[in-house]
């Protein structure tokens, strides 16, 4: 898979935010969960691996294994609920379905 050489400004931008403020936030916590699962789930498939990504990818498997499954399972139904209902008002805006007509 390719990957991206984003600005330094954005990586500096990054760098003020940390996985910990991510985890601690409603808003964020299920899509920052799903990312860290997927990112140490999919690790090994990466070709060009350096030592960096391999102890990457075991600090992300240990936080991952320390979340019970059961909180794993109902923040990936969050993430999972979120994006059908963004599908869904998408699909409304594009049908019109959402335009409403008052009668008098």
């Amino acid at each position: 898979m390719d990957t991206f050489e984003f600005p330094a400004s954005l990586l500096e931008a990054a760098s003020t935010i940390t996985l910990k403020d991510l985890l601690d936030s409603p808003f964020s916590q299920p899509w920052a969960v799903s990312a860290i699962a997927n990112a140490a789930h999919f690790a090994h498939q990466q070709k060009d691996v350096i030592e960096a990504d391999v102890v990457l990818a075991a600090r992300l498997e240990r936080i991952v294994r320390t979340i019970p499954q059961s909180e794993k399972l109902e923040l990936y139904k969050g993430c999972a609920a979120m994006l059908q209902d963004r599908r869904n008002k998408q699909k409304q805006r594009t049908t019109g379905a959402s335009f409403v007509t008052e009668q008098n």
